[in-house]
């Protein structure tokens, strides 16, 4: 039963990462190229061409799921090291106290490997995906930002 809502859960997020994908990766993108702005013609071609790549990727997910699947695998990926690598840098360069710092390595390490994990196994089952993601924030979020909030607080 669970790994059938998985599914639908996937499909929605897919559509929805495509949507977005579409909507503000392309058209904003094209429309940003059009308008007058300093930068030159290279830069307003250059936009205009990532609008398009990005309108076409967007529009791919809606007529294969196999894509809506790998576009939103490899945006989980790029987001978890995104923020991994984010979290690492400012407990490095923030002036925080040194057990905030030490939480946002532990965070950035645990998002790091999450991305490594989704980036190696991308065919892994829709279920997977959905429990590990889950699992991610509930202790990235659940925990160490709740700890993180507590002792800000003190």
């Amino acid at each position: 039963m669970l790994c059938h809502h998985a599914g639908y859960v996937t499909l929605f997020l897919g559509y929805f990462v495509g949507a977005m994908v579409v909507v503000w990766g392309g058209i904003m993108t094209v429309v940003q190229a059009v308008k007058p702005h300093e930068g030159g013609t290279g830069r307003s071609v250059a936009l205009i061409i990532l609008g398009v790549l990005a309108i076409i990727l967007g529009l791919l997910v809606f007529t294969s799921i196999l894509s809506a699947w790998f576009l939103m695998t490899y945006l989980i990926a790029f987001w978890a090291f995104l923020t991994g690598f984010t979290n690492i840098f400012q407990a490095f360069t923030g002036k925080d106290s040194t057990w905030y710092k030490v939480l946002l390595v532990i965070a950035g390490i645990i998002a790091i490997i999450l991305g490594f994990y989704v980036m190696m196994y991308p065919l892994m089952g829709t279920a997977t995906v959905i429990y590990v993601l889950g699992i991610f924030l509930i202790a990235w979020g659940g925990i160490v930002v709740t700890i993180t909030g507590l002792m800000t607080q003190k």
